[in-house]
């Protein structure tokens, strides 16, 4: 059952505490910043109650589902591996899976923007999610430099500034933000 395997039942729960799906490219067994920020970030926010699952890309060798420290991971967005094309997929991925399971979660949490980011805004806007971004990279691999530098990042930037909350790091992410029309937190 994909509501199950999303990471939370089917349906809306009875909780108070929101449910929040993380989405973030590559998560463990990766280890770079963003990935062990987003596996530590989801540890502690279960801890404290909430309900949360991470949706990551797939890879050959890896479960599609599984449990990792406590944290339900679906490796689910399937991508083609051709410059353009890997972007369309990626999108039309995480969009599919997001409006499976769009019952499943209340909050759409975005490690590093992306195009899931510019997703989860049609999200929010189709079904009333709430949408949170984080900037990860700054300077010369800025995320906003690695978005305008996609065919029509401009406009996904634009979509991405109507995110709910823009999480910044550091004042260099902070300034970039703002230089962008971006109101961070």
């Amino acid at each position: 059952m994909m509501a199950k395997e999303a990471g939370h039942t089917k349906g809306r729960s009875t909780f108070s505490s929101p449910a929040i799906m993380m989405v973030v490219s590559l998560f463990h067994p990766h280890l770079g910043g963003a990935e062990q920020q987003a596996l530590m970030l989801a540890e502690q926010l279960i801890k404290r109650g909430m309900r949360v699952a991470v949706l990551t890309r797939s890879f050959r060798g890896l479960p599609s589902f599984e449990v990792i420290r406590g944290v339900p991971v679906n490796r689910r967005i399937r991508t083609l591996p051709w410059g353009k094309c890997f972007g369309l997929s990626y999108m039309v991925s995480v969009l599919w899976f997001l409006f499976r399971n769009r019952n499943s979660y209340d909050i759409i949490h975005c490690h590093l923007l992306g195009f899931h980011s510019a997703v989860a805004v049609l999200l929010k806007w189709l079904f009333g999610k709430k949408t949170i971004s984080l900037v990860g990279a700054t300077g010369p691999v800025s995320d906003f430099l690695q978005m305008k530098n996609v065919l029509g990042g401009a406009r996904f930037l634009q979509l991405i500034s109507r995110s709910d909350r823009l999480i910044v790091l550091c004042s260099q992410s902070r300034r970039e933000a703002l230089a962008e029309g971006f109101s961070p937190v």
